[in-house]
């Protein structure tokens, strides 16, 4: 894990995941999946209609800050992709590479984090927070995509996940 603190920080992490890059994929950018192993995440709903990819818009609250709208700007499926989120006091360049490796698929995780406001001087201490949280949540993120016996959004979730109040669309 890296971490570079200024007025941004850049927090990156590795995790190897036993299936295919194409199920890795798949589970990684529907952002409502992530209320299924990170448990700073409140509500995570998609925006907009139709599948996921380049322009799809997600809103989500974490911890008890405010709303972020977090869009994908690249989408490259199964290799990468890249969203930007955005609130009234934190913005994140999101990032997420995939490759091949001998146990099944490599993901790595980058995100920028470019505080706001009053939030901004508390960037290296923000950094260094979510790298701690980033290296937690990676252990439960594994645990939840090797348990999940289809990693498409077909409706499928582990017992006891949380979604979004208005479901999948």
């Amino acid at each position: 894990m890296k971490t570079r603190t200024h007025r941004t920080s850049l927090v990156e992490n590795v995790i190897e995941i036993a299936r295919s890059p194409e199920e890795v994929f798949d589970y990684w950018v529907d952002l409502e999946r992530e209320l299924e192993w990170n448990p700073k995440a409140k509500r995570v709903e998609k925006l907009t209609a139709g599948p996921i990819g380049l322009g799809t818009r997600f809103e989500g609250e974490y911890l008890k800050g405010d709303a972020m709208t977090i869009e994908y700007v690249r989408f490259e499926r199964p290799v990468s992709w890249e969203t930007v989120g955005r609130s009234p006091r934190l913005n994140v360049k999101g990032e997420g590479r995939l490759t091949t490796s001998e146990r099944g698929t490599r993901l790595v995780m980058r995100m920028e984090l470019s505080p706001k406001g009053a939030l901004r001087p508390l960037a290296p201490i923000l950094g260094r927070f979510m790298g701690r949280t980033a290296r937690l949540f990676r252990g439960r993120a594994w645990i939840s995509i090797t348990a999940s016996r289809s990693l498409r959004s077909d409706g499928y979730r582990p017992t006891g996940a949380r979604r979004s109040p208005r479901g999948p669309r």
